[in-house]
C-alpha cells in the first residue's frame, strides 16, 4: 500500500466502487506523509460523496469529466 501511494501517477478515470472510510483515511494519511518540494506541502484535498457538490466542483474545475467520476 505504501509503495502504491508514494509513487507518482495521474489518474483520469475512476470506478464507481465506494471506498470505505477507514481505507480513505489511511490513503489520505499516507499521502500527507509523502515528500514535497522544499517540504512546502502545497496541496489540498476535498472529499465529497455528494453528487450536487461534485457538480459544483465539476464547473469550478473547467468541466473536467474526471471531477464527476472521482
Amino acid at each position: 500500500m505504501q509503495e502504491l501511494l508514494t509513487s507518482h501517477r495521474s489518474i483520469r478515470q475512476f470506478k464507481d466502487t465506494p471506498i470505505p472510510d477507514e481505507l480513505l483515511n489511511e490513503m489520505l494519511y499516507a499521502g500527507l506523509r509523502g515528500s514535497s518540494s522544499g517540504n512546502m506541502q502545497t496541496w489540498s484535498v476535498i472529499v465529497t460523496r455528494d453528487p450536487k457538490m461534485k457538480e459544483k466542483l465539476f464547473v469550478a474545475h473547467r468541466e473536467q469529466e474526471m471531477v464527476r467520476q472521482a
